[in-house]
């Protein structure tokens, strides 16, 4: 079917809309009301949230409670939208994100007579384009609005600049600049597991070995072994990090100086 109306968010403000428990088609439409129409942010546990154009920070429970549905149920449906690839979803231990793939399609302007809304249009198509590439490689990109932005929008487990900009630098090594999102994912999942400066660490670590991936830095019982063995890799790999962010234009000393007083 062809055209469209335009549907005011005020219409959850009636009576009716939330009077009885939703059908699916229900559901689906109240997903696009929901979504955000530019990007927003919240903090939860002292954690900073992006949520983007077409995006919902929404959880199950939340969704549950307005549809009038069980956990199951929403959990249930979620799942069919994901493998029909009308949304994409992150889900970490602080939040699960929702991004509605043609979000751009369902929210196009079509008054040709205004360049601001020709713009828009030529804006949103070139977003939806970069969405639609995104989702035929079967990238787990989960705010699905920009491509190019979707390493910035991950959520860092630790919100200092220090931190950020370190996690900046590793994103630039040659072996990591093409690890999809989902790996990404993960590797911040597992700092997260760490404090702050131990992550840091195990991050420089990484840096300054030029390795693939982050491990955890063994026990300082384990490292101070015989003949001083630690003590010269400890000196190599600051060593290393020195020349590695000197390299990039860093002043190391400097930024080694912020990051052990973070």
């Amino acid at each position: 079917m062809e055209g469209w109306i335009k549907l005011h968010r005020k219409i959850t403000e009636n009576p009716y809309y939330l009077s009885e428990k939703f059908t699916r088609s229900q559901a689906w439409i109240d997903l696009l009301i929901i979504a955000n129409h530019k990007q927003g942010m919240y903090y939860l546990r002292g954690i900073k949230i992006i949520v983007n154009r077409g995006q919902i920070g929404w959880g199950i429970e939340r969704l549950a409670k307005r549809w009038q549905w069980s956990r199951g149920k929403v959990e249930r449906f979620l799942i069919d939208l994901e493998n029909e690839k009308q949304i994409v979803r992150q889900k970490t231990n602080a939040i699960s994100l929702i991004s509605l793939v043609n979000y751009e399609i369902y929210q196009e302007d079509n008054k040709a007579n205004s360049k601001a809304n020709i713009k828009a249009d030529s804006k949103a198509k070139e977003h939806q384009t970069i969405n639609q590439t995104d989702t035929n490689n079967n990238e787990n990109n989960y705010n699905n609005i920009n491509n190019e932005n979707k390493k910035e929008n991950l959520i860092l487990p630790f919100t200092s600049n220090s931190f950020t900009d370190l996690w900046n630098t590793l994103l630039k090594e040659k072996k990591w600049k093409n690890k999809s999102t989902t790996a990404l994912k993960l590797v911040l999942e597992k700092l997260g597991k760490f404090d702050e400066s131990t992550a840091m660490q195990m991050m420089e670590n990484t840096i300054a070995g030029e390795w693939q991936g982050i491990f955890e830095i063994k026990e300082k019982n384990k490292s101070n072994s015989s003949n001083g063995k630690s003590t010269t890799k400890t000196t190599d790999t600051i060593r290393n990090a020195h020349t590695i962010l000197e390299r990039r234009g860093i002043d190391a000393n400097k930024f080694l100086s912020n990051t052990t007083a973070s």
